[in-house]
């Protein structure tokens, strides 16, 4: 597991996402204890994951980033899976489906020993991470495709639409990404949603253009210029 930085962005609510960022950042020790962890936070008022993965980037000093959400724990083999899968491929989603733990199991859990695999007989809802296409939570990625990009964009702001034109801009200019039939699975905490969001509206602009870019090299490129001015 050397060379490898995970990246977690986090912000604080003082409250049950700390318990779950403890617990997971237990997880990382015990389990990948020879992966760097970078853990980025951000100075805007709204959330903004995106300047949070970047920070995160900055202290890293691995070649392969693993982007990891402060609520996703996993098979451990999974890394190892991905990182072979590199060769050939540009990044790596290393799920098709998301298993949301219950409240009441997230609680149980919490409680535990660190183990892997879980002992505990989970209550989970599962989510097929086909539908929409979805990205975030976990990807492993080579720094030197990130940083082709230019990472996140940190025009958007609260959450919603900056996994997607992650994913845009890395599959328009590095290639696209190779999805595995794995799990990943999501501790419960309060939600936040995008549509509540004041900025929801600026950000779906903003995904609106990289969606429109998709698959057109010179487009994305300026986008992603933009994220530097």
């Amino acid at each position: 597991m050397k060379n490898i930085s995970i990246l977690i962005p986090y912000r604080s609510d003082k409250g049950p996402r700390n318990v779950i960022f403890n617990w997971v950042k237990d997880f990382y020790n015990r389990l990948l204890p020879e992966a760097e962890i970078c853990v980025g936070c951000c100075n805007t008022n709204l959330f903004s994951r995106s300047q949070a993965v970047n920070n995160a980037a900055q202290k890293a000093t691995g070649d392969i980033f693993i982007i990891a959400d402060a609520d996703i724990v996993y098979d451990p083999e999974l890394i190892n899976e991905a990182i072979n899968l590199l060769d050939n491929h540009a990044w790596i989603v290393p799920y098709s489906d998301i298993q949301y733990i219950t409240e009441d199991s997230t609680k149980k859990l919490l409680n535990t020993e660190v183990i892997w695999p879980i002992k505990l007989e989970l209550e989970l809802n599962p989510f097929n991470a086909y539908i929409g296409n979805i990205t975030g939570g976990l990807v492993i990625i080579p720094r030197k495709h990130f940083e082709s990009v230019n990472g996140f964009d940190q025009r958007f702001l609260g959450w919603g639409g900056e996994d997607d034109a992650f994913t845009f801009s890395v599959n328009t200019i590095c290639g696209h990404f190779k999805r595995l039939d794995r799990s990943i699975y999501h501790l419960w905490h309060p939600p936040v949603k995008a549509i509540g969001n004041p900025h929801y509206e600026m950000n779906y602009s903003l995904y609106t253009r990289y969606a429109h870019a998709s698959n057109n090299p010179e487009i994305m490129r300026q986008l992603i210029l933009e994220k530097k001015q």
